[in-house]
């Protein structure tokens, strides 16, 4: 891998946006029963507008925390990867080019019971709770979070 363009350098280039996905490019979707819609189903351009440079599948370049906490402490003391796993050696800033080096992070911070949960997400919001959250991950895997997922951002 190659590290990340700068924002200068996208707006540069004139481009503003980087689009993730957890489907593939490939994803043909799902009929009302379930089931994936077959390639026979789908109209004669699909092959060309499925596989576009542009769209890129987020566990190809993302890795997450867990998804689901119920408790504000193991929660505070979780920076485990969930999804898009890969070894920690591999994730720093301070690597050389190439390899996991550049993955982009994603720390999951909420709160579920099993439904998102207002009371719990102005605990879980609050800088208190975030930052030394964010500072313990930082420092365990040697690299930045680059993206923050909280439920009612507006609280906390």
């Amino acid at each position: 891998g190659t590290p990340w363009p700068t924002l200068q350098q996208l707006i540069n280039a004139g481009q503003r946006i980087l689009i993730f996905s957890d489907r593939k490019t490939g994803y043909r979707g799902a009929s009302h029963d379930g089931n994936t819609i077959s390639d026979t189903k789908m109209p004669a351009d699909y092959v060309q507008t499925a596989t576009v440079s542009w769209w890129h599948y987020v566990w190809d370049y993302m890795v997450e925390t867990h998804y689901h906490y119920e408790d504000l402490n193991v929660m505070a003391n979780d920076c485990a990867f969930n999804r898009g796993t890969l070894p920690l050696a591999s994730l720093s800033q301070e690597a050389p080019i190439g390899g996991q080096a550049y993955r982009l992070t994603i720390l999951n911070h909420f709160i579920s019971d099993p439904l998102p949960n207002r009371r719990m997400a102005k605990l879980a919001n609050s800088f208190e709770s975030l930052a030394p959250r964010m500072e313990k991950c930082k420092a365990n895997w040697s690299h930045q979070t680059n993206f923050v997922t909280v439920d009612f951002w507006s609280l906390g």
